[in-house]
């Protein structure tokens, strides 16, 4: 549940109303309901009120944010955030910014809360920001000796354990260290080997210290590793067409061929004595139930190892200026394996491997004199990456026989789609530079103006490099970089200037009006993939052999927001509406059969509004909705012979045009000094499409999600114990996917059917 719509768990009988919450999406500490932004914060002990395991969970509580898995692509763990319609939102952990979106689906544990700032934050955040911001604040070490355990049972054989203890070693050092084990079972079943999909192991261990030698000075550090491990994506076939289809033969002459199901069910039926093939058909009426795949996989899908420091150091120069340094280190191995078509046969199965290293350094200087405060600062960041990948198509088909025995059957004139093996290996670079200022200016005691400014360059490098092995051999998942040559190299380098200007008034202390100017940017790049036809059939070739840059998208987005608090503070009423000019739209386009390059479209609209409102109704009881609309179109397609797979009316991905959520809570005392806390959310969401261009995209069906807990805390408040249960209505339904252009078969992972959990807590003071 929103911190922001949260009431104080157990106010005194002197103080009751809608809890103040303080955020620092402004990168200094200010009271939510006087920033004119819209923002969304969560608490620790919020999001474990409210069942929030994982960041994916925030999805159905905060309006217009939608989270999905990366899927058969990239693995459940990858995340994939969009904030009204707009896919760029950066993520910072304790203030470091984290690129990309593997291992972005973490687990939350033993985290301080939760901010979501919906909206451009160029000013502040930089690139990547250009839809919002996610900020992770961890809990800092306290000044006290302290441990906390919690262990969770539940279905799918879920088997939870989290434990974390304060060290204080002085009056000036202090220590907290936090270890975690989390398994969950699969939850979709294989109908041809013995095996469920959906499962993951994570384990997590976390070292901070906090040092306080002088009143003006504080420094903290902290270390973690997490492992994660998934053995098999929850991925299911939704729906395959066999028929043919049109293809450009060895010539470039497009050509009537059979898509690769006509030709696996033509080897199964039609020449089955003289094909090797044996098994079930690829049709619709083969496929398997709810929670069911086909799939033969035998390994995991998901594997990733990230190491992370942070170092937060903070100076105050005076009473009115501090200086803040934050430095960043991140590394990982990450690897993927996706079965894309959910069969026992290898239509299109793909392995990826990648190591990457992040480095960044921010300086602030952070000032606040009585109607004027700011952070100014400098930004730097540098990320390398190795990205190696095995691709394996139609291996059944490739076979010598089969194929022989396809062309004598069809004809040898017909265009059999290409099959085989390749490797890919890239090497991109990356470097960010930035100078930015945010100041607020208080006219009067009512009237506020705000006025931001950032310029960001970066630099871009990228090579493809000539695998050692040119034909990976199926089911070798390999690890290594090595390389014969470069075959191609790219530079790209852009910059750009993000202003943000806000004008507030303060009509009561209850009543907060503004209106905000704002300017984001998600960075551009480089495709890195290489173009897999012969040179005989690009026609036309694409810009470096597939290896060429894409630009920048910006947001101009204009939003008129309220702060309101209302009958003495019992209820809480804000509301936000909201209009941007979405440019140089990024598209990722199939421009070659069954591989997809980003190019850049024209621009599109994005309006909408969201309303959030929490009430007490009594000392004990506690309500919190939200309501949203949001109104997502292209307005013009750029250069038409470029962007070739999009029209004006093209719905967005993950957009849906309505969503809704509401969250009821009531805390019963009893006559011992212990606590009953009853919990339900329901969250809503209209339908759906899963992907960007018309040629792939699905749709998702309107879908509501229903959670509910029962929590028991001890007189002592030293132990606890809940039971509760999500997606209690049972929905089926999808969280990523598309369908494939070329070969026409309907994919994608789904989610968790109903769930129950038993928490159990202790702390030990």
């Amino acid at each position: 549940m929103p911190v922001s719509h949260v009431m104080a768990a157990a106010p005194s009988t002197t103080e009751v109303g809608v809890q103040e919450v303080l955020v620092t999406a402004r990168r200094r500490e200010e009271s939510l309901q006087e920033i004119p932004l819209t923002i969304a914060a969560f608490s620790g002990d919020q999001l474990e009120q409210s069942n929030v395991s994982n960041v994916q969970d925030l999805a159905v509580l905060v309006p217009n944010l939608q989270i999905t898995g990366g899927g058969s692509t990239q693995g459940t763990a990858t995340g994939d955030f969009r904030m009204r319609g707009i896919p760029g939102v950066a993520r910072y952990m304790d203030g470091v910014f984290l690129s990309g979106g593997q291992g972005a689906l973490q687990s939350v544990v033993e985290l301080e809360r939760v901010e979501v700032l919906r909206g451009p934050q160029g000013t502040l955040f930089g690139r990547g920001a250009i839809g919002g911001a996610l900020q992770y604040i961890s809990k800092d070490p306290q000044k006290e000796f302290g441990a906390r355990v919690r262990a969770t049972v539940g279905t799918h054989e879920r088997r939870d354990i989290t434990a974390n203890v304060d060290v204080p070693l002085g009056d000036t050092f202090f220590t907290k260290f936090t270890v975690a084990s989390l398994h969950r079972g699969g939850f979709v079943d294989s109908t041809t080997i013995d095996k469920e999909f959906g499962g993951s192991d994570e384990k997590m261990f976390r070292a901070a210290m906090l040092w306080t030698p002088t009143e003006s000075l504080t420094v903290k550090l902290s270390g973690q590793f997490t492992d994660i491990e998934e053995d098999g994506d929850p991925q299911v076939l939704f729906a395959v067409t066999p028929q043919l289809v049109t293809r450009n033969n060895t010539a470039g002459v497009p050509t009537a061929t059979p898509n690769d199901p006509f030709l696996y069910n033509y080897c199964l039926t039609s020449i089955a004595g003289r094909c090797g093939l044996t098994g079930a058909p690829l049709t619709n009426s083969a496929l398997p139930g709810e929670y069911e795949t086909r799939s033969n996989q035998s390994w995991p899908s998901y594997k990733q190892k990230l190491y992370t420091f942070v170092g937060d150091v903070n100076f105050e120069l005076n009473d009115n200026l501090a200086l803040r340094w934050i430095s960043g280190y991140r590394t990982f191995d990450w690897a993927h394996y996706g079965d894309s078509d959910g069969t026992e046969y290898v239509l299109f199965e793909q392995w990826r491997y990648t190591e990457r290293r992040e480095f960044s350094q921010e300086l602030q200087l952070q000032g606040s004199y009585d109607r004027l405060n700011f952070t100014a600062g400098l930004y730097y960041d540098t990320g390398s990456q190795e990205a190696f990948s095995s691709r394996w198509q139609n291996l059944e088909l490739n076979v010598t026989a089969n194929r022989n025995a396809l062309r004598a059957a069809l004809g040898n004139t017909l265009v059999i789609p290409s099959t085989g093996s390749r490797n890919n290996l890239s090497n991109p670079d990356e470097t960010a530079k930035a100078v930015f200022a945010e100041g607020t200016y208080k006219v009067t005691d009512a009237f506020s103006a705000t006025a931001g400014l950032r310029y960001s360059r970066i630099t871009a490098n990228s090579r493809t490099l000539a695998p050692c092995v040119g034909t990976p051999t199926y089911g070798v998942l390999s690890e290594s970089f090595c390389y014969s040559s470069v075959t191609r190299e790219q530079q790209t380098e852009y910059s750009k200037v993000t202003p943000r200007v806000s004008l507030q008034y303060q009509w009561s202390p209850d009543l907060m009006t503004y209106l905000t100017y704002s300017m984001g940017f998600d960075a551009g790049g480089i495709n890195s993939t290489p173009d897999p036809r012969p040179l005989a059939q690009q026609n036309p070739p694409l810009p470096n052999g597939g290896l060429f840059p894409f630009d920048p998208q910006v947001l101009n987005n204009y939003e008129l927001g309220i702060r309101s608090d209302l009958l003495g503070g019992l209820v809480r009423l804000n509301s936000s509406l909201f209009y941007g000019i979405w440019d140089d739209i990024q598209v990722q386009q199939e421009l070659v059969p069954t591989t997809r390059w980003t190019t850049n479209a024209g621009q599109a609209t994005v309006s909408g509004i969201e309303v959030e409102g929490a009430a007490v109704v009594s000392s004990a009881f506690r309500v919190n909705f939200n309501v949203a609309y949001l109104n997502a179109k292209y307005t013009d397609l750029g250069n038409p012979g470029q962007v070739n797979q999009l029209t004006l009316d093209t719905p967005f991905p993950f957009a849906p045009e309505y969503s809704a959520s509401l969250g009821l809570q009531f805390n019963q005392d009893l006559s011992s000094g212990a606590k009953l806390t009853y919990r339900t959310d329901y969250g809503w969401q209209d339908e759906t499409w899963t992907n960007q261009d018309d040629l792939s995209r699905v749709k998702r069906p309107a879908y509501g999600l229903l959670s509910a807990s029962v929590g028991y805390d001890s007189p002592a408040g030293n132990w606890g114990v809940s039971l509760a249960g999500t997606n209690l209505t049972d929905e089926y339904y999808r969280v990523s996917g598309f369908r494939i252009p070329d070969v026409l078969i309907d994919f994608g992972n789904v989610a968790s059917p109903r769930e129950f959990a038993l928490n159990f807590r202790f702390n030990f003071d």
